[in-house]
């Protein structure tokens, strides 16, 4: 087995399976998928030293899921198994991908409890 620790702020990022097809059944070709810039950080570096000498911390983690700039990956790597990751500094990262809760009734004036409408 072969353990790779990212340097500075570099990050290896294996990226998640691409959807084929929206929800609705139409199929997508490979230029529209953009979940193909979406990856799970499965192993981030200490971080980055800036021009004073001292260790910029890295607000990226392990495990996060991130979206990343199409553009901005850089190496591919694959391991022993077969496994396609990718080699990118932080910078190359758009935003971090977290699941929300459903903020629809918030935006009503009563908070959603009678269905008065929403506010605008």
């Amino acid at each position: 087995m072969i353990v790779l620790k990212p340097t500075e702020d570099r990050l290896l990022v294996k990226p998640l399976d691409t959807a084929g097809e929206t929800k609705g059944g139409i199929v997508l070709p490979e230029t529209a998928r953009t979940a193909k810039h979406r990856g799970v950080v499965v192993a981030a570096g200490p971080g980055r030293i800036g021009q004073d000498g001292v260790q910029l911390p890295m607000w990226i983690e392990e495990g996060q899921v991130v979206q990343f700039s199409a553009f901005g990956a850089g190496e591919a790597y694959q391991n022993e198994d077969g496994e396609e990751f990718v080699w990118m500094r932080q910078s190359d990262i758009l935003c971090i991908v977290e699941e929300v809760m459903d903020t629809s009734d918030l935006c009503r004036p009563d908070g959603g409890r009678d269905g008065s409408g929403m506010f605008m």
